[in-house]
């Protein structure tokens, strides 16, 4: 005899969750169904011939609804299953927990008599069947020491629980049944019959197991990563949840860090919560007493754009709340260190060459300009300190400062990473040939290096007629850089040139929703809006890059262009 349990319809949320299972199972909304008919169905049991459509589906509904952990029920045999007598008096416990790779539910039960006899003790693994395209279990056990098997399939979802065909074979007696597995918070009830109408339905009602003094519960530890994600959106919403995730007492280590760190709640700075909506994947919980090891994947997503993240981390319950003792998130591809770099004998110059760097990348003319004069104040041979000054020329519409400004970096390369070196070589080359040959012997060198991947995909669009390959530059260096404004900039005008206007038109956005105080992110906003017929958009984003960086002659130039044509 095996108990098949599956309770997707508890948990956070009941009623929430029932209504999106049956949409997503038993496809009420269909385009038949009017809204009366719909509003019906949501009231009564709705039996359909298919279940979930995916095992990750079917997972999710079982985290979801807290079937995971220790069930326990006293009840009284039936006539029903094979070799277990009716009429005895027995306590149930039964585990339910998802295997290490997440690709299969494993349960188990065990029943003993008020005198200590064991009824049934058993074990059965759920898993995805490819083949069949459901969900499946197979189990085995001994009834009072007489070894059985059996099968089940998944055969509906409902608001009422989910229903299961389960086919025993036991002393040479193959029996068929439906069971109805229903869980509403601590409390599991089956349902179970023979398919043969033959005896009564026995109803078995489980309670959840208490937890040891102390133990987290591993449904509470889940629900906490997964809420604590979905609430890092909202600006200060968001970093108001970051803080009550966290504790002074929290630590993290990320991919470069030499040693851990301590958490600094005061550095929740709500500009940093922009995305749209973070999702929380658990792959996987271990509930060591007090404290729970956590591990899965996070989702951003921003217009139609997504990235991810992987996480592990330690979750303990501190002050009556859930928090993150212990912290680790890496982005997919951030592991590599594959960047142009520099070299210098001043000490303490990285903190001025990381802003300068990231400044110039993201087009933030002015502070670009301001730690590149800091580098070359403390070291005036540091040849790309000059990047600084080269980015406010850039974009403040002064190539010459911009051509004297490498000139400068070219006199001082001097023992300087070859990636760096070429690359300044690379922009003083005289023809476009060059350029290209110098800058994509740069990027084999340090091909995750984005001022490189940008340096040659302007060549290639603007001077070489080769948008596609820039294209393709540009997308692959977005996953690596799926936050970097000035990606996002040079992928949103290749993107517009291709003819992609929704595509580009969410890179602009991307780009001044990450650099919202950086005035170039406005004035290329300014210029898609332009380009798709939205004037008086282009002109509120060409005044707000202008109130950013006034020094803009560029931009100012747009602005006066379209109000000289209002005038027109």
């Amino acid at each position: 005899m095996a108990l098949m349990s599956s309770n997707p319809l508890t948990g956070r949320g009941v009623a929430a969750l029932s209504l999106a299972l049956l949409a997503q199972a038993c496809q009420v909304s269909s385009a038949n169904s009017t809204p009366s008919d719909v509003a019906s169905m949501q009231g009564r049991a709705v039996d359909t011939s298919e279940g979930p459509k995916s095992w990750t589906e079917y997972k999710q509904a079982v985290i979801a609804n807290g079937e995971l952990g220790v069930w326990t029920a006293t009840d009284t045999t039936q006539e029903m299953w094979e070799g277990v007598p009716a009429g005895l008096r027995y306590t149930a416990r039964q585990s339910t927990h998802l295997s290490e790779d997440g690709d299969q539910v494993l349960r188990s039960h065990r029943w003993v008599t008020e005198d200590g006899k064991v009824l049934t003790v058993g074990t059965s693994v759920t898993f995805w069947d490819e083949e069949r395209g459901a969900v499946v279990g197979y189990s085995s056990g001994f009834d009072t020491g007489i070894l059985f098997s059996g099968e089940s399939t998944l055969r509906s979802v409902s608001a009422d629980g989910e229903r299961w065909h389960y086919t025993e074979h036991s002393r040479g007696v193959t029996t068929h049944y439906e069971q109805n597995w229903r869980c509403d918070g601590d409390t599991m009830t089956l349902t179970a019959s023979r398919a043969d109408q033959q005896g009564e339905p026995w109803k078995i009602v489980h309670q959840r197991a208490a937890a040891p003094a102390g133990a987290l519960s591993e449904a509470a530890v889940r629900e906490f990563a997964v809420d604590f994600h979905a609430g890092l959106v909202g600006y200060e919403a968001g970093a108001k949840a970051w803080r009550e995730g966290l504790s002074e007492e929290t630590t993290y280590f990320n991919a470069g860090f030499a040693a851990p760190q301590k958490v600094d709640l005061s550095m929740a700075n709500p500009k940093d919560f922009w995305e749209d909506s973070v999702t929380c994947d658990v792959k996987g919980v271990k509930v060591y007493g007090d404290c729970a090891s956590v591990y899965g994947s996070v989702t951003y997503k921003d217009f139609d754009m997504t990235h991810t993240k992987r996480f592990h981390g330690v979750v303990v319950e501190r002050g009556g709340r859930l928090v993150w003792d212990r912290w680790m998130e890496v982005a997919d591809g951030e592991l590599s260190l594959q960047y142009m770099g520099y070299r210098t004998e001043v000490a303490g110059l990285y903190p001025d060459y990381f802003k300068m760097y990231w400044a110039a990348v993201n087009g933030d003319a002015e502070t670009a300009r301001s730690h590149g004069a800091k580098l070359l104040e403390k070291d005036p041979t540091l040849g790309l300190a000059y990047i600084g000054e080269a980015t406010a020329c850039w974009f403040h519409g002064d190539p010459e400062g911009h051509k004297a400004a490498f000139a400068k970096a070219a006199e001082n390369m001097g023992g300087q990473p070859m990636a760096a070196r070429l690359f300044v070589q690379s922009i003083n080359a005289a023809t476009t040939e060059e350029k290209l040959t110098l800058a994509r012997k740069a990027m084999v060198l340090a091909p995750d290096d984005p001022m490189l991947a940008l340096q040659l995909a302007y060549f290639l669009f603007a001077e070489a007629d080769e948008a596609d390959e820039a294209l393709a530059i540009m997308r692959r260096v977005a996953w690596r850089w799926p936050a970097c404004g000035g990606v996002h900039n040079m992928l949103g005008y290749l993107e517009l040139a291709a003819g992609n206007q929704k595509a580009a038109g969410d890179h602009f956005r991307m780009y001044a929703r990450v650099c919202p105080e950086i005035a170039n992110a406005h004035d290329s906003l300014g210029d898609y809006q332009v380009a798709v017929g939205d004037k008086e958009g282009a002109m509120k984003s060409f005044a707000r890059a202008l109130e950013l960086d006034p020094k803009s002659k560029v931009t100012a130039e747009k602005l006066q262009k379209l109000r000289k044509g209002d005038d027109d």
